[in-house]
């Protein structure tokens, strides 16, 4: 709980629904977030560009928070005060780069399960399917958030061929 560390005005918001709203957006998000006066920042987001890391530099500088923590990802942690470094190209899974930047802001975080919430009305439909008569299930997930990431077509369309292939 950050209030017991002295930290009292929290806010928690997230600025994604500002890529399409253009520079007044910004501005005006930037000067609300100013003029609130915040002792520190914690941004639990990969600084995944060039370009990402000079916006973040930016927009942090410009809300003026006395402490920064984040992602020195792959060396653009530039706005941080405190980073965690790590590499884009990692292994690590997204789950633990977060937790290890909370840890880094004081988290007191000793283990985590990852889980899937299913709601109770559906709990014992995916028990069958998961079980599944001794049918063996493959999940592919071909998509991603950014275009470039994006696993072409064809190569999902190849993979799943050869996997029904090789039962």
């Amino acid at each position: 709980n950050l209030k017991t560390k002295g930290f009292d005005n929290l806010h928690i918001s997230t600025t994604d629904v500002l890529e399409k709203g253009g520079l007044f957006n910004w501005l005006g998000l930037i000067k609300d977030l100013r003029n609130q006066r915040y002792d520190i920042i914690i941004d639990l987001s990969a600084v995944e560009t060039f370009k990402a890391g000079i916006k973040r530099w930016l927009f942090i500088k410009l809300i003026g928070a006395k402490e920064t923590i984040g992602r020195d990802t792959d060396g653009r942690g530039w706005a941080f005060t405190k980073k965690v470094k790590e590499e884009l190209t990692s292994n690590e899974h997204e789950v633990e780069r977060k937790i290890n930047t909370a840890r880094l802001a004081g988290a007191d975080i000793k283990e985590y399960i990852p889980k899937i919430e299913v709601e109770e009305s559906r709990e014992s439909r995916m028990d069958d399917f998961l079980k599944s008569n001794g049918k063996i299930i493959l999940g592919i997930n071909v998509g991603a958030y950014r275009p470039s990431r994006r696993w072409p077509i064809q190569a999902s369309s190849r993979t799943s061929s050869c996997c029904r292939s090789a039962r």
